[in-house]
């Protein structure tokens, strides 16, 4: 059974919705949306720090394999990521680029079928979220060793 996730983007008044039907927890998901802003993020843009070039970043997903453009949020979410950028004024050379102001995790117990949220702000390079992440990371790795030991 798929651990099944949205990932969604938020730019204004527009809203993009990808699914991911396996591997949508946070050692995964959280680790391979991390790598897609870094690889999205514009370098030496001007004085602002940490542009996401979002044309880039919603290509990213759509040509890696593991995700596809969805019109809305499935039924059996286990995850959702929300990636919140800030909306403003775009012209010439900034179309498609903007700042991430949050990322807001979603996740549902199973059990109870309740969602709880965590907001991680944009600091530095996502820092919050990203120690959320390696943390989950490390857990994994930990429970595969465990597995290989036994």
């Amino acid at each position: 059974m798929g651990t099944r996730c949205n990932v969604v983007i938020n730019f204004g008044d527009t809203k993009i919705r990808i699914y991911r039907h396996y591997d949508g927890y946070l050692a995964i998901t959280g680790e391979d949306i991390l790598n897609k802003l870094s690889a999205s993020n514009v370098r030496n843009y001007d004085t602002k720090k940490n542009t996401i070039n979002i044309a880039q970043l919603v290509q990213s997903f759509l040509v890696d394999g593991n995700y596809r453009l969805e019109s809305e949020q499935g039924g059996d979410l286990e995850y959702i990521y929300e990636l919140n950028f800030n909306d403003v004024y775009q012209c010439g050379n900034d179309y498609n680029k903007s700042n991430l102001k949050n990322v807001i995790l979603h996740e549902r117990d199973m059990d109870t079928r309740k969602w709880s949220s965590q907001t991680f702000k944009e600091v530095g390079v996502l820092s919050e979220f990203q120690a959320v992440v390696t943390k989950e990371v490390k857990a994994m790795f930990a429970r595969m060793a465990k597995v290989d030991a036994a």
